[in-house]
């Protein structure tokens, strides 16, 4: 993922936007509450210990060192991990190296930090998953790094020693995602396809989704529909994949040919609805397209990806202002967080599907949230200047593109010959 300046991460009816360095916290559905604005990595104890993470090793001078530390956030995750009423928990990625954990009260209106960590190796991507054992659940962060691994920590205790989950070892994780109940993990990469592991046993692979023709961008599974998982890629396509036996099920283009640039598709943002199934992608700073997950009448038929088509003045709105992140929140309400003034803007999108085709109606939400709340989040961005250089896009994208040397094979026959048992039980080396 290309540092943009610019993130979202929902969880619940909380959104947590982050521009630069600034945080917001807005609460969807609640016209009274006021905004939380918070400064990450300002505190004296998160400098000294950004400062001591970035210190040379005096004790092994040949060591590798990481590059320059420029403080900038490269991932943000936001999530629930006990009871309802207990603070939300905002894990922010520093400069691919180091992890941050902040606690977000939204009933108190406080922000408070509790760790940090250095990773072994740079980490493009995070996400969370769960495991219940004796009536108590546990949650473990897990990290997409650069050299193929996925890399599990527990929480809260996430400076404790990193346990490696997988390697895609002929390829580099550009995304991951965890299923609705924690028992699958989802590993795309640039070699065009997903791991899909069981979790926590991740040597067991359940199968591998194969089809795109470029490198993939974003992975995400269905909450609504468990069995399903969307993807994209630079290949100009959202594909649905089958994660039982990794079978594609639908594909579409997300952009007009003329428009689908290398660059156009690099940044790019995922999410799907848990009540709906609408998915969401935001594509290049320049659009959101919107998707739906279709079940078929007949019961007996495959789903399908249908694109929703919208009036051309709301599209025109969901794409002016260089689109960068979308989320859903748990009721479905869909949140666009912008590069640009407005910076953020809610939407109500409802379908509905018929013979003819996909109705769908989308209108603005913002007042789900405080007016107050909104005009002091978009007073706050507009000081704050983001540019992401050429050069680190260029970067990026060479990185996505580029292949290592490897035998080439028919991943779908291989594994076929490999059977069952023999994929289940080899699942680790089969990369």
């Amino acid at each position: 993922m290309v540092a943009s300046g610019c993130f979202l991460a929902v969880a619940g009816a909380t959104a947590a936007l982050v521009r630069d360095k600034t945080l917001f916290v807005l609460s969807v559905g609640a016209r009274d509450a006021a905004a939380l604005e918070f400064q990450l990595l300002a505190e004296p104890e998160v400098r000294a210990a950004v400062l001591k993470a970035d210190a040379p090793d005096d004790e092994n001078p040949g060591a590798q060192q990481h590059a320059v530390t420029v403080n900038c956030v490269s991932d943000v995750v936001l999530f629930q991990p006990a009871g309802r009423d207990a603070p939300l928990a905002l894990l922010v990625l520093v400069d691919e190296r180091k992890l941050v954990h902040y606690d977000v009260d939204v009933a108190a209106g406080a922000v408070v930090y509790r760790s940090l960590r250095t990773l072994p190796r740079n980490a493009v991507c995070m996400g969370v998953a769960h495991l219940d054992a004796g009536g108590e659940r546990r949650h473990v962060v897990i990290a997409g790094v650069k050299t193929g691994e996925a890399l599990a920590m527990p929480f809260p205790d996430i400076a404790r020693d990193t346990k490696t989950l997988l390697g895609h070892t002929t390829s580099m994780i550009v995304h991951l995602a965890v299923n609705r109940d924690s028992t699958l993990l989802l590993t795309a990469d640039r070699d065009e396809k997903v791991r899909v592991s069981g979790f926590p046993r991740t040597a067991l692979v359940q199968s591998y989704c194969l089809g795109h023709a470029e490198s993939l961008t974003r992975v995400a599974a269905s909450a609504l529909s468990p069995a399903l998982a969307v993807t994209t890629s630079l290949d100009n396509t959202l594909k649905l994949w089958n994660l039982a036996d990794g079978a594609l099920v639908d594909s579409a283009a997300l952009l007009p040919a003329a428009l689908a640039s290398a660059k156009a598709l690099l940044h790019t943002s995922l999410a799907v609805a848990a009540p709906s199934d609408i998915v969401a992608v935001a594509l290049g700073y320049q659009a959101v397209r919107l998707f739906a997950i279709v079940a078929a009448a007949d019961g007996a038929s495959p789903p399908r990806l249908e694109s929703l088509a919208l009036p051309p003045a709301t599209q025109a709105l969901l794409d002016e202002s260089e689109p960068a992140e979308v989320a859903f929140t748990s009721a479905g309400v869909l949140v666009v967080a912008y590069r640009r003034a407005p910076f953020v803007r809610l939407f109500h999108v409802t379908v509905d599907v018929t013979q003819a085709g996909a109705v769908v109606v989308a209108e603005s939400a913002d007042a789900l949230v405080a007016d107050s709340a909104l005009a002091q989040l978009r007073a706050s961005f507009a000081t704050i200047e983001i540019e992401v250089a050429a050069r680190v896009v260029d970067e990026f994208e060479d990185g996505l593109r580029k292949k290592k040397i490897r035998t080439d094979f028919d991943w779908k026959s291989k594994l076929a010959a490999l059977g069952p048992s023999a994929k289940a039980n080899t699942g680790a080396a089969a990369q």
